[in-house]
């Protein structure tokens, strides 16, 4: 069960620096664009108002647009979604061990 958290109720979420944090982690080799950093607010903001909507339309609380639970609950539907994972590269020493695994 999953506990109570009413602050993210009530505080909201801080996007003032949005651009100079991704720009940090741009530099610590997260693969965003300039574009992305630079459209930030716009795209938070047009997330946050569809999870708003969606909220209230199953009869939750209004105008949570810019509430932290908002920025959770868009963190936990985006979480694994934007970085396509790639597997190992194949090295000849992956492949002999693939070759034995299939003799036995």
């Amino acid at each position: 069960l999953m506990p109570p958290y009413p602050f993210l109720l009530e505080h909201d979420f801080d996007i003032e620096s949005i651009e100079a944090k991704l720009r940090a982690l741009k530099a610590l080799g997260v693969p965003y664009t300039q574009g992305q950093i630079e459209n930030a607010r716009e795209s938070i903001a047009a997330q946050a108002e569809a999870i708003a909507v969606d909220v209230a339309a199953q009869g939750g609380p209004l105008e949570l647009e810019a509430k932290e639970i908002t920025a959770l609950t868009a963190y936990l539907q985006r979480l694994g979604t934007d970085i396509k994972w790639r597997g190992p590269e194949a090295t000849p020493d992956t492949l002999r061990v693939s070759s034995k695994e299939e003799d036995q």
